[in-house]
């Protein structure tokens, strides 16, 4: 038996194999199974395959906020940069319609977001959204740990009181996602006549209301109806916080810290000390810091780091290593130094000019004579047609014509003479050429 007919037998008995029934009922399984589990990944956003996830970080502030918290957001860029996200602010301008239709900044804001993340990001990407006033404290963590979460939105508890904080929270681009923060800017054209903390309130009733109002239990269905209408009747002042905290508190009853999921739409709501950002008040200022379990990393961030002025904020530029601003002191003198400067570059460049400035100064004054000769003439001519037509009886109006031309001539020779002084002196301090006339 030669080779050629072992290697022609090996191979049948190959696809004989490959192709027997239950062998083929099997691949087809297989492929059963990975359709619609790959269709499945697509319809919800999950395009890695396609391209690889983006990080982003984003602040909504207006060229005001932009000024004030300059220094912040430098730091906030540092951070990005020195792990790989993508930082950006989303300014005043950004999207004409959610301006038209929210009017307070709080609920225009997510609406921004949706926008921005819609038209900006690609499905799948990760969004942290910060308040203005929020810096690094531990720029050296990463933001993997909330990185790995797999919820399509991400809030936390405050460490001071009850509420889930509305500023600060991660978004994914997934469409159901995008349509809670418009869903959420909606809750302007809800809002109680009292004091219902803007936005803040609202993410407390909008997130019962997306997760259980299709709730098969009756009990949680009317704990929803009884929370509503403590929100609808918040008519108190901020004076008179009880009856906001008795609303708030009503709805953490239906939503506690935890993970929620329904139909396309994922939330987690971090406990509190154990998301990325927390107010720093209550972080490490005094040698002290937030207890956390073992297996948790720290806050990176700290919220509400407010910026007001150099003198009575020094201490943060210390704890947050930023750029210290100029004074108007230090600013003046580097004004007038690069004033200074300027001058004497001008000077060094008229000295460089001074020839070429004398020769267009000879030029001027060759062209002025030689207009004044030809205006000259003309007038003489004028006149001496004038005398040839008038009879002798009128010497005396000639005369005084005569006198008349001659002052418009001189009038309009001192004219020329000063404005192209003027312009010479011009050329000079400019130290720039100039063509005349």
């Amino acid at each position: 038996m030669n080779r050629s007919y072992k290697k022609d037998s090996i191979a049948k008995s190959t696809l004989s194999t490959m192709f027997r029934p239950s062998i083929l009922l099997k691949l087809m399984a297989v492929a059963a199974w990975l359709t619609p589990n790959i269709a499945s990944a697509t319809a919800n956003g999950d395009t890695r395959e396609q391209h690889s996830m983006k990080i982003h970080m984003v602040v909504v502030a207006d060229n005001n906020f932009q000024s004030k918290y300059e220094a912040l957001f430098e730091r906030m860029e540092s951070f990005a940069n020195r792990h790989e996200y993508l930082w950006h602010i989303i300014g005043s301008s950004e999207d004409d319609s959610c301006h038209q239709k929210f009017k307070e900044f709080f609920f225009r804001k997510h609406c921004m977001v949706a926008d921005w993340a819609g038209r900006k990001t690609n499905p799948g990407d990760k969004i942290f959204v910060f308040d203005a006033d929020v810096v690094p404290f531990r720029p050296q963590t990463p933001l993997d740990y909330w990185l790995e979460m797999s919820e399509d939105l991400i809030f936390y508890d405050r460490t001071w009181n009850n509420e889930i904080m509305a500023g600060n929270y991660m978004i994914r681009n997934v469409p159901r996602a995008l349509a809670f923060l418009n869903e959420w800017a909606q809750y302007e054209y809800k809002r109680p006549p009292g004091f219902s903390s803007a936005d803040n309130g609202a993410i407390h009733l909008h997130l019962a209301e997306t997760l259980f109002r299709n709730s098969e239990s009756d009990t949680t269905k009317t704990d929803l109806d009884i929370c509503s209408l403590k929100y609808q009747n918040l008519t108190e002042s901020v004076e008179n916080l009880d009856p906001y905290f008795s609303y708030v508190g009503c709805t953490r009853e239906i939503v506690p810290a935890g993970s929620y999921s329904i139909d396309d739409l994922s939330i987690r709501i971090a406990k509190k000390n154990t998301a990325w950002v927390m107010d720093g008040v209550f972080d490490s200022y005094d040698g002290h810091q937030v207890e956390s379990e073992a297996s948790l990393p720290l806050p990176i961030f700290h919220h509400g780091v407010k910026i007001n002025n150099f003198e009575e904020d020094s201490w943060k530029y210390v704890t947050y290593n930023l750029t210290i601003p100029v004074s108007k002191d230090e600013k003046t003198k580097k004004d007038e130094d690069e004033d200074n400067v300027r001058a004497e570059e001008t000077i060094e460049a008229n000295d460089d000019m001074h020839l070429e400035l004398d020769e267009e100064t000879i030029r001027a004054h060759q062209m002025l004579h030689q207009k004044r000769h030809e205006e000259a003439i003309e007038a003489n001519q004028m006149l001496h047609q004038k005398k040839m037509k008038e009879e002798e009886g009128t010497d005396l109006k000639l005369d005084e014509e005569t006198t008349q031309a001659y002052r418009i001539v001189n009038q309009k020779r001192h004219e020329e003479r000063f404005e192209a002084n003027q312009m010479l002196h011009q050329n000079r301090q400019e130290g720039t050429e100039s063509t005349l006339f």
